[in-house]
């Protein structure tokens, strides 16, 4: 019974990671058009560079799901050594929990990192860049 609760909760913490990397990501960052730049361009930049930003975080989210195992492994090790079997599951949910939010953050930064070279490229600018400091003085 207790390894089939320890099993569950860590296939519970792999399903939730891997929802969590279907998901597709937005920009936390704030990215404005291109001077000259019209609504319409920057949407078709948005959504081209939002999809490359997704595809890398996607990588970052596959190489994290072989993290997500080991630590529920490690956190199931270490709990079962020192808490019994209750702290077993609590090791390997922790464990794997732990993985999974650092997966999710590295996914986001990567988008981010992506996402905004590649508006950065296409033209547009970082809200508080210098230019806009000049904006209202053109």
């Amino acid at each position: 019974m207790r390894k089939t609760i320890a099993a569950a909760a860590g296939m519970a913490a792999l399903l939730s990671f891997a929802g969590g990397a279907a998901a597709q990501l937005s920009p936390t960052v704030t990215i404005l058009p291109g001077h000259g730049k019209s609504y319409r361009a920057f949407q078709r930049d948005d959504g081209s560079c939002q999809n490359e930003g997704n595809l890398q975080a996607a990588k970052v989210a596959n190489q994290t799901g072989g993290q997500v195992v080991g630590n529920a492994i490690v956190g199931g090790i270490v709990g079962g050594l020192f808490g019994g079997g209750g702290g077993a599951r609590a090791g390997a949910a922790a464990g794997a929990g732990d993985a999974v939010a650092n997966g999710q953050d590295a996914a986001q930064r990567r988008f981010d990192t992506v996402y905004t070279q590649c508006m950065v490229a296409k033209g547009n600018r970082l809200s508080g860049d210098s230019d806009d400091s000049n904006d209202n003085n053109n």
